[in-house]
């Protein structure tokens, strides 16, 4: 086994390279479970997908405002939600990871 590299200043077993997606779930752990609480409560029945609040689509994202709250979401097509996280951030703080 060789010595683990750095990518993206995370350690990286085997000198494989991680995805930017990969990245993103490392440095974001509560938005990763947010969405598979999501994930689960659609599944299960527990929730249910709604049209986007914006236009009406019917194909829609769930959209949370705060990831400490992950069944509290707001459905957005993809490209109304494209449009939420594009938005500048209200004085300059990122969102609750």
């Amino acid at each position: 086994m060789t010595e683990p590299i750095q990518s993206g200043g995370k350690a990286v077993p085997d000198g494989k390279t991680m995805s930017r997606q990969q990245r993103w779930a490392m440095n974001n752990p509560l938005a990763v479970w947010a969405h598979a609480a999501v994930r689960s409560a659609l599944k299960r029945g527990l929730i249910t997908r709604g049209p986007c609040e914006v236009c009406g689509e019917d194909q829609t994202d769930a959209h949370h405002d705060d990831y400490s709250r992950p069944l509290v979401v707001r459905w957005l097509c993809r490209r109304h939600h494209k449009a939420e996280h594009a938005k500048p951030i209200e004085g300059g703080v990122k969102p609750t990871k």
